[in-house]
């Protein structure tokens, strides 16, 4: 339904296809044929909005823009436009390379229907916005992709039009001068007028954009949340088969090997590996490094050894550390320690130690002594997982996100990245909050996200206050909230200060500034009340050791309390130590033993030691020499040595 009244662009049923005409190659016969570039495209542009187009290399975007200039008209459908078009499509159309910057401006003016008087009054602003200083005076030829960029872009923003239109030159101008464009971009969007930018680059648009729309084959694929459409065209253009398939036939190479390690792993496709084979060769022939390494890995796999020391030397000239790490590995002395050291890693591993299937995860997960196996890495990160270990996993979900060693899989990488999380893992918190925000790997849901970034804040997390603060001010996928949004980022703004203070306060400490020892206790307050997990843990110990203030055990005791709140596992450590001997504050061994077991849960080591002594002698809890062995054995695997000597006493 047509809205002229809000939207600047409203476009119903567009096509526009082309005579094409091409010889094959050695001179054979000429042949001709017609190319659908748009088909049955129906979308509108809202006055004041900022629209971003994406779409692979010839869906359509560029002609697009060029029915949307008026360069060129469309076969079929209408397309209105309300007012006055700017455009940019090409950074040397319209300019004289032999001409000066300052002539070159004249002509741009004058194209876009400044009369003599106007360009006089406004030479000087489009200089001075350019930033080209004395090179405005120098022939354009002179003149880098950037400067170019800027002289057009310094000229289109001065013309007084409806809509905008921008291809590609946002991705060659420096970041200063892009993050003042971005700043005309909000004024012309407050003063009703609409752009629509053509990209490449993904965070350009998430910043700037209103929606996204994702042009696929001349058609409409999504159109919406930047984050959202950006995140599938992304995913599409990793994941999709059918899409990097397509243009490894075209001869990405990029492509080309993406194709290979799917077909190889059985991982979005049926497993192939004879073409993933053909696929390797073909990119490592075109000069492909990456596919290189990937074909002489499975020939080194298949026992063709020689074929792949080849492989490996000439990825090694061409600059692959991974390459010459390998050749390294199995160079004489070092080949015969290497195989020793996988099967004496591998044994331990099968063992049940902890710390070396860890290890063992790493290598195979890096390629470094063993051939990178991705799959059997995943394997040995999850049974670390399963033993309580908060990186693996962090790893475990980040590998089911992605599909790296295993399936895709969003409610498993959830799952997991809850685990780490209850754990103590803040990334994981994070990454939850980024994958509802974004829909990676699972449906889009923003209030989860906010869920999500809220827990991460609480727990002290700035870039989680930053998020919030940027969702409710701009309202990303919600009503615009200008309370929260202040809220939150004051909350951001005050974590970078209460990190000075901290610091500050720990330089006062030690003593180099005299008498003004006594000072760091005001910064530490100040920091600790306003929620630094750091700063609270130095008030507890400070009133509990008597530092800097008379000792004081219940003032220790709260402070503690208040860490232990922000899941600190050092802050439910001592203050266990307070409820169990009645420190300050009632003894409560009851309550004691509990935030002992979540200090453990965490991953104090003092409190994993201490819990076991507990199970190990049946104090305050049932006797389960199980447990206290469990305990033991996850610490020393951790390389504990105070673990390991209470585990030899117990077998003893």
């Amino acid at each position: 339904m047509k809205d002229s009244r809000n939207n600047a662009v409203e476009v119903v049923g567009l096509s526009k296809s082309f005579d094409i005409k091409y010889t094959t190659f050695y001179g054979g016969m000429a042949k001709s044929g017609t190319k659908q570039v748009l088909n049955d495209m129906t979308f509108n542009v809202r006055k004041g909005e900022v629209l971003g187009l994406v779409g692979r290399n010839g869906s359509g975007k560029s002609t697009l823009l060029k029915l949307l200039s008026n360069i060129m008209g469309p076969d079929t459908g209408t397309l209105e436009v309300s007012g006055k078009v700017a455009s940019i499509l090409e950074l040397g159309m319209g300019f004289e390379p032999e001409l000066t910057g300052r002539d070159n401006i004249r002509i741009k003016c004058s194209m876009y229907g400044f009369k003599d008087k106007e360009i006089d009054a406004q030479m000087d602003s489009i200089i001075q916005f350019s930033e080209l200083g004395e090179q405005v005076d120098h022939p354009l030829r002179t003149y880098s992709s950037g400067m170019t960029a800027k002289l057009a872009f310094s000229v289109i923003m001065h013309v007084k039009c409806n809509v905008m239109i921008v291809d590609e030159v946002l991705s060659v101008g420096d970041a200063s001068f892009n993050s003042k464009c971005r700043m005309v971009f909000q004024k012309m969007k407050k003063e009703g007028r609409s752009i629509i930018i053509a990209s490449h680059n993904m965070d350009t648009l998430e910043d700037v954009c209103d929606r996204v729309m994702w042009i696929d084959e001349g058609k409409v694929r999504e159109i919406g949340d930047p984050a959202s459409v950006c995140y599938h065209f992304r995913s599409d253009m990793l994941d999709s088969f059918d899409t990097i398939i397509k243009m490894a036939d075209e001869g990405d190479l990029p492509s080309m090997n993406r194709a290979a390690v799917m077909l190889r792993d059985g991982n979005g496709v049926e497993r192939d590996e004879a073409r993933a084979v053909d696929l390797f060769t073909r990119a490592a022939e075109m000069g492909y490094t990456e596919s290189r390494m990937e074909l002489a890995d499975m020939k080194m796999k298949s026992g063709a050894k020689e074929e792949a020391i080849e492989l490996y030397k000439k990825a090694a000239e061409e600059g692959s550390v991974d390459a010459i790490t390998r050749l390294t590995v199995m160079d004489g002395v070092n080949a015969e320690i290497a195989e020793k050291l996988k099967s004496e890693i591998r044994k331990e591993a099968e063992s049940g130690n902890v710390r070396a299937m860890r290890l063992l995860a790493d290598m195979l997960n890096t390629g470094n002594v063993f051939i990178k196996d991705r799959y059997e890495g995943f394997s040995w990160n999850m049974k670390c997982a399963k033993l309580g270990s908060a990186t693996a996993q962090f790893l475990v979900a980040g590998c089911y996100r992605d599909g790296i060693g295993v399936e895709k899989n969003g409610e498993e990488a959830v799952r997991w990245y809850t685990e780490a999380s209850r754990h103590g893992s803040a990334r994981s918190r994070l990454e939850l909050a980024n994958m509802y925000r974004r829909g990676i790997s699972v449906e889009r849901d923003i209030n989860k996200a906010i869920d999500w970034y809220k827990t991460a804040a609480e727990y002290g997390d700035a870039n989680s206050m930053l998020q919030l603060g940027q969702i409710y001010r701009d309202g990303l996928g919600i009503d615009k909230d200008p309370v929260q949004a202040e809220f939150w980022l004051k909350r951001y703004a005050k974590q970078a200060m209460l990190g000075s203070e901290v610091t500050f306060a720990e330089i006062l400490k030690q003593g180099h500034f005299g008498a003004r020892q006594k000072d760091a206790l005001f910064w530490y307050e100040d920091a600790a009340m306003n929620g630094n997990l750091t700063a609270r843990i130095s008030m507890g110990t400070a009133y509990r050791d008597g530092v800097l203030v008379p000792a004081d055990s219940a003032k220790a005791a709260e402070w503690y309390s208040l860490a232990a709140s922000m899941m600190s596992n050092m802050g439910n450590y001592e203050l266990a130590i307070f409820q169990l001997k009645g420190n300050g504050i009632p003894r409560d061994t009851e309550e004691g033993v509990k935030t002992m077991a979540l200090a453990a849960d965490l991953g104090n080591a003092n409190a994993i030691l201490y819990m076991a002594m507990l199970y190990r002698d049946g104090i305050l809890v049932e006797k389960n020499i199980p447990e206290a062995k469990r305990l033991l054995e996850n610490l020393s695997e951790q390389g504990n040595v105070q673990a390991r000597s209470m585990l030899l006493l117990m077998d003893e």
